[in-house]
């Protein structure tokens, strides 16, 4: 094989600068990540419109949802780093041999998750402190959205396959067609049949007047396209990564222990991070319905500024994991730093418009006025930690893409546990703290997390374990 047919989907090899490589890998990532907001956005305001109680009910299961969900992203993240540098060797043949086993592992990951959280949907919400108002709301909330699991399997395994080969941009499109569809459901599906006036022309819109059931309806229909496009899509796209139902698919216990190596670390973060995040919502559902339902709607609103986090952390993977591959642990440095400080820059900006507009954001998705006043002061506070939050999410992704998936579970797990929950629990019920006192903590833990991260990160614990993995390829 040929040094250019190797390199042939390899995005450092395009003869591009730094600068304009990251920007190739980041700005399909932001824009789906923008899309992905604005449909949270849409799905906050169609259910808000039912009252508080609804908006309480989607919240109390986001984080039991994101636990599992987080899972099944950790595995993504040990095929992602594993395609990425294989392809950075050029190695495009055992990069082939990493995707099918990547659909071997949706099959039954996603079969597994699926059975779980059924299982679970009726126990989860009382667990997380429901109340009577909202319980039978959330359990079935959280049925429906159980039952695309698999799919869900598939949009996080193989969206990172896809994305590890450099392809940032299927996934984009994939993912704005499900939002699109999630949105429209949404609207038939919450709502009662209604008359709507356009231009002075009155029609009549069908409706299923399914309330809170209907939004999940749409979200698990939306997901379940999405998984199944990005599955199949491997199979019938043109490309020298194209996947044949002719080769085998028997499982290569020397791949998966090598993905496993990366993912179970991952797992560890993202069970660090969803537990604390569970604790969390289950302690400020005890301050009641109406903070509950500010606390979603502040999640929904920050998530805005997390775009473009997602974007270079993405791309700060995917470079650094294919400088690894290609033995150039100059380049996955220089790749590091430079998305770090473009994700900071972004980042800011959009912490400054959240402090500036965060009224009439939260306005948005509510219009109780006991909701708005305290979700725009929690708003407001987060906005301070936007420039923190950057500098976590992309080297965490640097450091995942070189192989080292221990430091930041390390980092992450200390972090969150000792300030966000042991400092937060604390403060609520040894000096009644309200939940402006637990969003502080938050803000504090991610400035912390943050200087760990980059810490660690120049102390270049990340080489080792990108030199370890260079000598075994």
């Amino acid at each position: 094989m040929s040094g250019e047919k190797k390199n042939s989907v390899s995005v450092i090899h395009r003869g591009k600068t730094p600068l304009a490589t990251i920007f190739l890998l980041a700005w399909p990532t932001i824009i789906e990540q923008i899309m992905m907001t604005a449909v949270q956005y849409a799905d906050t305001i169609m259910v808000g419109s039912l009252g508080a109680y609804a908006t309480a009910s989607v919240s109390i299961n986001q984080s039991p949802t994101m636990l599992v969900n987080g899972l099944l992203i950790s595995i993504g993240v040990g095929f992602t780093a594993l395609v990425a540098r294989n392809i950075g060797a050029g190695n495009v043949e055992k990069a082939k041999m990493i995707i099918r086993q990547a659909m071997i592992t949706v099959i039954i990951g996603g079969s597994l998750a699926t059975a779980l959280m059924l299982s679970l949907s009726s126990f989860v919400p009382r667990w997380m402190g429901a109340g009577e108002d909202v319980l039978p709301y959330a359990i079935d909330y959280l049925y429906v959205v159980s039952a695309a699991m698999l799919f869900r399997a598939s949009v996080a395994i193989m969206g990172g396959v896809i994305r590890g080969a450099g392809d940032t941009k299927t996934p984009m499109l994939i993912n704005i067609g499900v939002n699109i569809i999630n949105v429209i459901g949404n609207y038939f599906l919450i709502y009662e049949p209604h008359d709507l006036t356009i231009f002075g022309i009155s029609l009549h819109i069908p409706g299923a007047g399914m309330g809170v059931v209907g939004a999940a309806i749409a979200t698990s229909f939306s997901i379940a396209v999405g998984g199944t496009t990005m599955f199949v899509l491997l199979m019938i796209k043109r490309g020298p990564l194209k996947i044949s139902l002719r080769d085998s698919f028997r499982a290569d216990k020397a791949i998966l222990s090598e993905v496993f190596s990366i993912a179970i670390p991952a797992a560890s973060e993202r069970l660090a991070m969803s537990f604390a995040q569970v604790l969390q919502t289950r302690l400020i559902s005890s301050f009641g319905t109406i903070t509950l339902a500010a606390h979603h709607i502040v999640v929904t609103a920050e998530s805005l500024s997390f775009m473009p986090g997602f974007g270079f952390a993405t791309a700060a993977t995917t470079l650094v994991g294919q400088s690894v591959g290609a033995k150039r642990i100059d380049m996955a440095e220089r790749f590091a730093y430079l998305t770090t400080k473009l994700s900071v820059t972004v980042m800011s900006t959009a912490g400054a418009l959240l402090f500036i507009f965060a009224r009439p954001l939260v306005s948005l998705f509510t219009n109780d006025q006991g909701v708005i006043e305290i979700a725009y002061r929690v708003l407001r506070i987060m906005a301070f930690a936007q420039p923190f939050f950057a500098i976590s999410m992309t080297i965490a992704g640097a450091m995942r893409g070189a192989g080292d998936t221990r430091t930041p579970f390390i980092v992450l797990a200390c972090s969150m546990w000792t300030i966000r929950i042991g400092v937060a629990y604390s403060l609520v019920h040894i000096f009644n703290a309200t939940i402006m006192g637990v969003w502080v903590c938050m803000a504090c833990e991610v400035f912390i997390r943050s200087m760990l991260f980059l810490t660690m990160f120049r102390k270049g614990v990340w080489k080792k374990h990108a030199e370890k993995r260079m000598a075994k390829e």
